[in-house]
């Protein structure tokens, strides 16, 4: 008898567990959304008003994070560039979810030809790491929101596809799959009403991680100077500015760093307790 009560106090313990992780990676998203969507309310300085008089300060009661070399409150200019972060990573992650959707569930469902050269292509662009031809990309395509929406959703659009291919695979060849042939339903049917809803799951939780990743590559590209052109504040721009100075002010890092990696693992930690929550078998574990 004791034996058997072991294995449920850990699964209420691993379940507990799991309900916080989620519970608090998705209000600290739900936080920053609210600060993209209605900056003005977070921003206490216009993000590009420059004092020259108060260059390089160290936090204090007028500028709770500091300013930069240009006398910029540091503090507005993370808000208002968590608009930017939030709207090329959500942008991207569509691009990638309609493109690599679109390819898995075609190559998977009917086979033959579509799958070989649509798989193959996929293969083609695993090929090459991501951050080396985004920086390929966009130093020949020049900076711009709509220009890195479009080459992040590209880049990740084969990691979508390999995933949705692999679940269209599994679940073309079940019973209720083929009763639907038997009765003569078309194939749009079909992929619409039956295979997208059961692969649903896993292209949520693959689309939430790819979010920290599209914010993370973005403040990347941004860092080198390939993101949104100045003076629209972006955390990478922040960061890539504020290194210069860090002998005599390192909170012009410090504090964009940090912004961008409580947001990062938030997505990530989000991601991963939505995958325990969805993952049936995961449930019937405990």
């Amino acid at each position: 008898m004791h034996e058997l009560t072991v294995p449920r106090r850990v699964g209420r313990t691993s379940r507990l567990v799991r309900y916080c992780r989620l519970v608090l990676a998705g209000s600290v998203i739900s936080f920053f959304v609210v600060v993209a969507l209605f900056p003005g309310m977070f921003a206490p300085h216009s993000p590009s008003a420059i004092i020259t008089d108060r260059r390089l300060e160290g936090p204090s009661r007028d500028f709770w994070f500091g300013t930069d070399d240009l006398g910029r409150d540091i503090l507005s200019r993370i808000v208002y560039g968590t608009r930017i972060s939030f709207a090329v990573a959500f942008g991207s992650v569509l691009v990638t979810v309609l493109g690599g959707v679109s390819f898995g569930v075609v190559a998977g469902y009917f086979r033959g030809m579509w799958e070989w050269s649509l798989m193959r292509l996929v293969d083609v662009m695993l090929c090459f790491p991501p951050y080396v031809l985004a920086v390929l990309v966009v130093g020949f395509a020049g900076p711009g929101i709509l220009k890195l929406v479009i080459v992040i959703g590209l880049l990740y659009i084969p990691r979508m596809a390999r995933l949705v291919h692999s679940a269209t695979l599994s679940i073309r060849e079940l019973d209720y799959v083929e009763a639907e042939r038997a009765v003569g339903a078309p194939d749009s049917r079909i992929i619409t009403r039956v295979i997208l809803p059961n692969i649903s799951a896993p292209i949520i939780v693959q689309a939430t991680l790819m979010l920290g990743t599209a914010i993370l590559l973005e403040s990347g590209l941004s860092f080198l100077g390939l993101g949104v052109p100045p003076p629209t504040p972006s955390w990478g721009d922040l960061i890539g500015r504020g290194r210069t100075f860090m002998t005599n002010n390192p909170w012009g890092v410090v504090f964009p760093a940090g912004v961008l990696t409580i947001v990062v693992l938030a997505f990530n930690l989000f991601g991963d307790a939505l995958r325990d929550y969805l993952d049936p078998r995961l449930r019937g574990s405990e």
